[in-house]
């Protein structure tokens, strides 16, 4: 944002509301999706930081035999889906220092309305992706954000708490199954 001449981009304040127009983050529709436009060019899917804990959490899910799916939104605009794609593949396979991959997962999907795609249970912090979600009846754990602090929970404030309660999750199925 500030190479796009915003001078106050490295003071913005942590988002209150999902839509960033509406949180003060940019005047109109069309700025937030140029501003988005940009940055995949210049590889943000690629670059991102991590969030703290999340490889290590993951990993521990999928050693426990919890089948990842990463179910993404990150086609905005047209036109750079091919970089997008690419670069978020990149990040999500780039190497730790144990030689694991940063992200285990086993399938990857683009997709905008994430209730297409079924799961035992979801994590998402959008707080339009967990009301669609739920109203088509699938269960969703709600990665705390000050963004949907209106969403009803359950609700996991940081990665050991996702792990906790996926595990959670995962044993009361195997346990219906038996």
């Amino acid at each position: 944002m500030a190479a796009l001449g915003r001078t106050d981009a490295f003071y913005l304040h942590e988002p209150d509301n999902w839509d960033l127009v509406a949180a003060g983050w940019f005047d109109t529709p069309d700025d937030y999706v140029r501003t988005h436009r940009y940055a995949v060019e210049r590889a943000l899917f690629r670059t991102m930081q991590e969030l703290p804990g999340m490889s290590d959490a993951l990993w521990q899910l999928s050693d426990a035999e919890v089948h990842i799916r990463i179910v993404t939104h990150r086609f905005l605009s047209h036109g750079d889906q091919d970089r997008a794609a690419g670069d978020t593949i990149a990040w999500l396979q780039a190497k730790r220092e144990d030689g694991r991959v940063r992200v285990p997962h086993r399938d990857l999907c683009f997709l905008g309305a994430k209730a297409d795609a079924s799961a035992d249970l979801h994590l998402d912090d959008a707080p339009y992706q967990v009301e669609s979600l739920r109203e088509s009846g699938q269960d969703v754990l709600v990665f705390d954000q000050p963004y949907n602090k209106h969403l009803a929970g359950p609700r996991a404030a940081d990665w050991a708490e996702v792990v906790t309660k996926v595990l959670a999750a995962q044993k009361l199925w195997l346990t219906q199954q038996a």
